[in-house]
C-alpha cells in the first residue's frame, strides 16, 4: 500500500514474509539490526533515487536491499534457534540431574519417615534380638574375607548391614562366652581357660547374664546350641542363668551326628610324631613330685625322645606332657560321654542326624511357639552353633543340594571345612526365612560373632593375620562378626572402631530399649564421654568394675567408638597376657602355642601345621621352658596401626 509523507515523499510499506519457525512467536529482532536503515524510496522529494536506485542503483553506503534483509534476518533466526536448542539441551542435563538428586532426597526422606513412623508407632515396642555366636570361625572363613567361601546367607546379612573389622574376642571358648554373658572381662572373676567335662565349677552365680538383664525387659529368652560356662550344679546350667528354654549340650564339643563327646583332642601317632619331630630330642625326668623335667636337669627317669612326652592338649592349653599322662589322655579320649538335652532332660532321639538340622528346625519352632503363645513380647534367641568346631563332619548335601568347593582347594581339612561353612550358612538363612515368614523380621536385631579365632588344626584359618585359636596373636583374638537390621539407618559399610565382645552387654540393652529411645545422630558429647569412661576403666582396678561399654550410637550413625583400650587375656602363674591401648598392643609372657602365619592350604595337615608351629628351635624352647623365668619375662610389643599382622617386635626400640 501506497502514501506520502509530511515532506512530500512516497512511502511503501513492505511486508516479509515469517521464516518456518517451530515457536509460536518469533523473538524481537536482534539489536544488530538497528544499524541498517530502510532504503530511499523513488519518487518525489529530495535525496529520491527512483526505482531504479532501489533496485540496486546509487542508494548511499548504508543501504540494503529487500533481499539482503530478508538474509540478514533469516541468519539471526538460525543462530537464534541453535542458541536455543543448546540452551534447552543445558537445561535437560540440568533437570537430568536435579531429578536425580531430588529422587534420592526423596528416598532419604521416605526411609528417615518410616523409621520415624515406626519410632512413634513403636515407642513401647522392644525390638527382638538374634544373637548367633559361631564356634572356631577365623578372620579368613568369611565371605566378606575370602571369596572363596560361599556363605550367601552370610554375605547378604553383611552386604545390607554393618560389618565390623576391630571386633576382639578372646582366644579360647568359654571365656569369650563369658565376656559376652556378663559384659566384664574373664579375669576379674577367674575364667580365663576353658571349662573341662569334670570341670567342679562353673560361671559365677553372683554375675547378672544378658538374658537375665532382658527378661526383667519384659524378653522370652531361648539358648539354642552350645553352652560350656559348667554344668556341675543346676544352678550353672543355662535354664538357671536367664534362658526360658536350652536346646543343646553343656560340653565343649561333641559329634554332629552321635551327639557323643570325646574327652580331649585325638592323639598324635608315633608315625606323625616322628614325622613331626624328627631327630630333635631331649633328656626328660620325672622327679618325686611327679614334674616332667626337660634337658635333663637332674631328673631320675629314663632318656627318651620328644616323642615319648609329646601330646596335643586340649582345648588350648597345650603341654608337654610325660608318656603316662599321653596314654591316659588316649583313653579318656576313648571314653566321653553322651551329651544333648531339651532344658534339663537328657534327649536321647536325636542321634543320626546333622546337628546344624537339628538347630535349624529348633530355631523355626521356637519363632512360630513365640508368635503364637509370646502375648506381644519381644525375643531373645541366642543360636550357638556348633559349627565349625572339631570334629570335622559335613553333611552330604546342604540345603538340598550338594556344596561345589572351588576347584583349586585340594586341601582335604579345607575341603570339609568349607562345607561345614556352608551348612551353618544354611542355618542363618533358614532364621531369617522364619524370621519373615512370622512377620518379625522387620522389628528385630541380628548380632552375628565368632567366638574366638579359627583352629587350623581343623581347617579354620585367620591368614593372613598371625596365630590361631588359643593364642594372644591377632588370629586368636580377632573375631568376625556383624551387625544386621532393617531398623538401621545407615547400612552396606565396614566399621572400623574398636569393640571388645564385653561391649555386647550395654550396647544390646540400649538397643533392647526400642527405636523410640535410639539417637537420631551421632552426638559428639556422647562420643567424647565414652571415651573418658573406656580411659577410666584402664586407669582404675577397682573390684566390681563393669567393663561393658555401649557402642548402639556409634554401630547406628557409623560414629567414632568409646573404646581405645582393652584386655585380651591375663592369666597368673607364670603371668602371661596381653593389653590394648588405642594402637599399642603389649603381649607379656607365652603369647600362645600356634604363633605363625599359616595359608589356608596348610591347614589340618601334620605338615603345614605341626612343623612349622612345633618344630623350630624357638618354639621348642618355649614348650619345653615355659615356667621358666626367660619365658615369664618376655615382653612384645605390637604398633597395629603400622603393623596389623605383629611382624615386627618394638619392645627394644620402643620404651
Amino acid at each position: 500500500m501506497k502514501g506520502q509523507t509530511e515532506n512530500g515523499e512516497r512511502e511503501m510499506n513492505l511486508v516479509v514474509p515469517p521464516l518456518p519457525t517451530p515457536h509460536a512467536t518469533l523473538p524481537p529482532p536482534s539489536p544488530r539490526l538497528k544499524q541498517y536503515t530502510w532504503p530511499p524510496l523513488g519518487g518525489r522529494g529530495e535525496g529520491s533515487g527512483g526505482r531504479g536506485e532501489r533496485n540496486g542503483g546509487g542508494g548511499g553506503s548504508g543501504d540494503v536491499s529487500e533481499h539482503d534483509f530478508s538474509n540478514l534476518r533469516a541468519k539471526e533466526l538460525r543462530k537464534m534457534e541453535e542458541e536455543e536448542k543448546r540452551m534447552w539441551k543445558r537445561m535437560k542435563n540440568r533437570r537430568r540431574k536435579l531429578r536425580k538428586m531430588m529422587k534420592e532426597e526423596m528416598k532419604r526422606r521416605k526411609r528417615q519417615m518410616r523409621l520415624t513412623s515406626k519410632r512413634k508407632r513403636g515407642s513401647d515396642r522392644r525390638p527382638n534380638i538374634m544373637l548367633i555366636v559361631a564356634d572356631d570361625l577365623g578372620y579368613n572363613d568369611v565371605p566378606w574375607h575370602n571369596p572363596d567361601i560361599r556363605a550367601p546367607e552370610l554375605l547378604r546379612l553383611a552386604r545390607h548391614g554393618v560389618v565390623l573389622e576391630n571386633h576382639y574376642v578372646l582366644p579360647v571358648c568359654s571365656p569369650s562366652r563369658a565376656a559376652l554373658l556378663t559384659g566384664r572381662y574373664p579375669f576379674r572373676y577367674g575364667k580365663q581357660a576353658s571349662f573341662t567335662p569334670l570341670s567342679p565349677t562353673g560361671l559365677n552365680t553372683s554375675l547378672t547374664l544378658l538374658p537375665q538383664h532382658l527378661q526383667r525387659l519384659g524378653y522370652k529368652t531361648h539358648l539354642v546350641g552350645k553352652w560350656h560356662l559348667g554344668h556341675c550344679d543346676w544352678a550353672y546350667t543355662p535354664t538357671h542363668r536367664g534362658f526360658d528354654s536350652f536346646y543343646g549340650y553343656y560340653l565343649g564339643s561333641q559329634g554332629y551326628y552321635n551327639r557323643y563327646k570325646k574327652i580331649g583332642m585325638p592323639p598324635i601317632s608315633a608315625g606323625h610324631r616322628n614325622e613331626v619331630l624328627g631327630r630333635h630330642s631331649v633328656t626328660t625326668g620325672e622327679g618325686a613330685d611327679g614334674n616332667t623335667d626337660l634337658g635333663g636337669n637332674g631328673g631320675s627317669g629314663d632318656s627318651n625322645t620328644l616323642e615319648d612326652v609329646f601330646s596335643v592338649g586340649g582345648d588350648g592349653e597345650g603341654l608337654l606332657k610325660t608318656k603316662k599322662t599321653a596314654l591316659r589322655e588316649e583313653q579318656q579320649y576313648n571314653e566321653g560321654g553322651y551329651d544333648f538335652r531339651l532344658n534339663e532332660t537328657p534327649l536321647t532321639n536325636v542321634t543320626g542326624v546333622y546337628s546344624n538340622d537339628l538347630y535349624a528346625a529348633r530355631v523355626e519352632e521356637v519363632i512360630r511357639e513365640h508368635v503364637r503363645g509370646s502375648e506381644g513380647a519381644p525375643l531373645f534367641l541366642m543360636l550357638s552353633l556348633q559349627a565349625t568346631h572339631g570334629p570335622l563332619e559335613a553333611p552330604p548335601s546342604i540345603c538340598g543340594k550338594r556344596n561345589s568347593v572351588p576347584k583349586h582347594i585340594e586341601n582335604p581339612s579345607r575341603k570339609i571345612f568349607h562345607d561345614m561353612v556352608a551348612a551353618m550358612d544354611c542355618v542363618v538363612g533358614r532364621m531369617v526365612k522364619q524370621l519373615r515368614r512370622s512377620h518379625l523380621y522387620h522389628n528385630t536385631i541380628i548380632v552375628f560373632t565368632a567366638d574366638n579365632g579359627g583352629n587350623f588344626r581343623v581347617g579354620g584359618n585367620n591368614f593372613p593375620l598371625r596365630g590361631s585359636k588359643g593364642s594372644l596373636y591377632e588370629g586368636g583374638t580377632r573375631g568376625v562378626s556383624l551387625l544386621h537390621s532393617p531398623l538401621l539407618p545407615n547400612v552396606g559399610h565396614r566399621y572400623r572402631g574398636l569393640m571388645h565382645v564385653v561391649d555386647w552387654r550395654e550396647t544390646l540393652l540400649h538397643a533392647a530399649m526400642g527405636p523410640a529411645h535410639w539417637p537420631l545422630h551421632s552426638s559428639p558429647d556422647l562420643q567424647e564421654r565414652g571415651r573418658k569412661e573406656a580411659e577410666e576403666m584402664v586407669e582404675e582396678e577397682r573390684e566390681g568394675n563393669d567393663d561393658s561399654l555401649d557402642l548402639w550410637s556409634a554401630l547406628l550413625h557409623n560414629g567414632p567408638s568409646p573404646r581405645t583400650s582393652f584386655v585380651y587375656n591375663l592369666r597368673k602363674g607364670p603371668l602371661r597376657g596381653a593389653i590394648r591401648r588405642r594402637h599399642w598392643k603389649l603381649v607379656v609372657g607365652l603369647g600362645g602355642r600356634y604363633d605363625g602365619w599359616v595359608p589356608p592350604e596348610d591347614v589340618g595337615t601334620v605338615t603345614g601345621e605341626e612343623c612349622s608351629s612345633w618344630n623350630t628351635p624357638t618354639t621348642r624352647h618355649l614348650l619345653a621352658h615355659a615356667h621358666a623365668s626367660d619365658i615369664n619375662d618376655m615382653v612384645m610389643l605390637f604398633n597395629m596401626r603400622d603393623d596389623p599382622l605383629e611382624t615386627t617386635d618394638l619392645s627394644g626400640p620402643v620404651p
